[in-house]
């Protein structure tokens, strides 16, 4: 997972425009929900940690005490978008006219 964590970091801290990460905390899949043979949340641990020593300061990360095939976790990942959105551009009214 360190390894993961570094590839990711990299490609991230490349980034130009803001963003958020989000890390599931209960299983990046299905088949690694908790319950499943495959759930590991020391390995989830240490990729979140990893992550975070390694990424820029600016770049937010917040942990989703979920799954990642959940509902919840989706629902976290568009109300993040939007409120990123809302910040660059203004409220959804403001958009009007503006390219996205």
């Amino acid at each position: 997972m360190e390894l993961f964590a570094e590839i990711i970091a990299k490609k991230l801290n490349n980034a130009k425009s803001p963003l958020k990460v989000l890390i599931p905390k209960r299983g990046f899949s299905e088949i690694d929900m908790e319950g499943q043979e495959f759930y590991d949340r020391e390995a989830i641990n240490l990729f979140s940690s990893e992550l975070r020593k390694r990424l820029r300061e600016d770049i937010e990360i917040e942990e989703v005490d979920c799954n990642i095939s959940e509902p919840a976790f989706a629902k976290k990942a568009v109300d993040s978008l939007f409120s990123m959105i809302d910040k660059l551009m203004g409220p959804p009214i403001a958009w009007k006219g503006r390219p996205l």
